[in-house]
């Protein structure tokens, strides 16, 4: 018993009296690059001791802890890492050094507590880099292209999601994921669409033209991936569905079109040229619903061609990506486009207004751009204002039956599509809810006015001039108050802050 115990302290102790040196896979000014580390494992503990030269966020720090954490060791471990460090992409290796005490193999991801695997980005960089130290590679994969990648470049690569897809063979450490999550199709629904959205429908056989147009890859699991989709959205779209199944056709075919030019070397600027040249051909002058969902497009066609990006490689297939859109943005603002002049009430540039003064602290992005895009159209056109204000409004309006806008019916029938397959549909609803009732039949201002009430704190309404003089007053009183020495005046202003205060209750 006695023998067993010391050949286990010795056993110990011989495990973390280990000295190992490592290159971390990294990006430096837009390519790839080898991070020199030193890691001591020494001594019987659970501490880990993390030196750079840098420390340039917490990403790092907490990547390599969580890693260390759920390999657990049974040593201290000392890291010297001979470089500035940012981001978390090297706790995956980390994790497979303290498991497997190997460095034969490259490895680039990060790791969080519950030991999933997170994609990266500048994984083609990193890999080709790595390929100078290591002859086998195990990383994540968050999309098609990251999936194009690891298939196109000649090195050994296995895919991990999570700790437990890891398998320790010959000194090396492979990933037993034979297949990645990126392959997902739509979900198809489990009854016809409610809600008409016809007026879509020649678009998505305009989109579904350009997308069985572009060449295959050469990719099997891609070009299959590719045709099991069209035929699923075409499934979609026959329940009704249109825009469901055009909004997914349309991301496939920007995605398909980017991988196809980055495979081929074609130039970026070929795709923003055809982008341009359709730009061009468009003047939008109505402000009927679908001009206004033309013009919304025509903008978001521009801001795609107006972004910068870097050397990287996925910056290249990014572009390409960004371009497409703004193509197929162009295509649909076209399609869409009517011009009809439609005649609404000047007031609701006052209640648009108003709308805005709501205020909206956190917002994401996109909801950003939109609510740029109001504050912008306020004056010209209150109707495109309030139109793009829907969609980041957060009401919660009881869902009617019936939609009378043609936009309504839209994204009623987005909703009732997510509602059958599992997604969340309340934003939707809410989108729904609005666009009906800015272009619902009717009076549009009393609809709108008894829709949403003024901004109010409490039982003060903020807009009314009148409380916003009383407010100024009361700052202006208490303000004299603290200045005044003479007694008889400041007893009077005290009568007046009061009889104030009297006024706004």
């Amino acid at each position: 018993m006695v023998y067993i115990i010391l050949l286990f302290i010795f056993l110990s102790f011989s495990t973390c009296n280990l000295n190992i040196d490592i290159n971390f896979l990294a990006i430096s000014l837009d390519r790839g690059s080898l991070v020199p580390a030193y890691i001591k494992f020494e001594g019987v503990g659970d501490k880990l001791f993390l030196r750079v030269l840098k420390i340039t966020g917490t990403d790092t720090q907490r990547s390599f802890l969580d890693a260390y954490t759920l390999a657990n060791p049974g040593c201290n471990v000392y890291v010297d890492i001979d470089s500035d460090v940012e981001g978390g992409s090297g706790g995956l290796l980390f994790y497979i050094l303290m498991k497997y005490r190997t460095n034969r193999t490259g490895a680039t991801g990060g790791i969080d507590s519950q030991g999933n695997i997170i994609p990266i980005s500048g994984l083609y960089e990193k890999i080709l880099v790595g390929s100078k130290k290591f002859d086998n590679f195990v990383v994540p994969v968050g999309s098609i292209y990251q999936y194009y990648v690891t298939k196109v470049l000649p090195y050994n690569i296995t895919y991990v999601s999570n700790i437990d897809d890891l398998i320790y063979i010959d000194g090396r450490v492979y990933g037993k994921s034979l297949e990645t999550s990126i392959f997902r199709l739509p979900r198809l629904p489990n009854s016809e669409s409610k809600y008409n959205n016809s007026i879509i429908k020649p678009i998505y056989n305009e989109l579904r033209e350009f997308f069985t147009n572009i060449p295959k890859i050469g990719i099997h699991e891609i070009d299959n991936y590719y045709d099991e989709l069209v035929n699923i959205t075409d499934k979609i779209a026959n329940m009704g569905y249109y825009y469901t199944a055009a909004n997914f056709l349309f991301l496939a075919s920007a995605e398909k079109n980017a991988l196809y030019h980055l495979h081929t070397n074609q130039s970026p600027s070929r795709i923003k040229d055809q982008a341009k040249r359709c730009l061009d051909q468009i003047s939008i002058r109505g402000n009927s619903e679908n001009d206004i969902a033309a013009l919304t497009r025509y903008q978001w066609a521009k801001q795609a061609l107006d972004r910068s990006y870097n050397n990287l490689h996925e910056q290249r297939f990014q572009q390409y990506y960004d371009y497409t859109q703004s193509y197929l943005w162009c295509r649909l603002a076209i399609s869409l486009y009517e011009d009809q002049l439609v005649e609404y009430s000047s007031d609701i540039a006052n209640l648009t207004l108003d709308w805005l003064i709501l205020g909206f602290e956190n917002l994401g992005d996109r909801d950003i751009d939109r609510y740029k895009i109001a504050l912008y159209y306020i004056v010209s056109n209150p109707v495109l204002a309030a139109y793009n204000l829907a969609f980041v409004v957060r009401k919660d309006p009881s869902l009617k039956d019936t939609y009378r806008s043609t936009w309504a019916n839209i994204y009623a029938s987005q909703a009732q599509y997510l509602r059958e397959t599992g997604g969340d549909s309340t934003e939707v609803v809410y989108l729904a809810n609005n666009l009906e009732t800015i272009f619902g039949e009717g009076d549009i201002v009393y609809k709108l006015k008894s829709y949403f009430d003024r901004p109010k704190i409490n039982s003060y309404d903020l807009l009314k001039l009148k409380n916003l003089a009383i407010v100024l007053l009361l700052l202006l009183g208490l303000y004299m108050l603290v200045k005044l020495t003479d007694f008889l005046l400041r007893i009077l202003l005290i009568i007046i802050i009061v009889l104030a205060v009297v006024m706004m209750l």
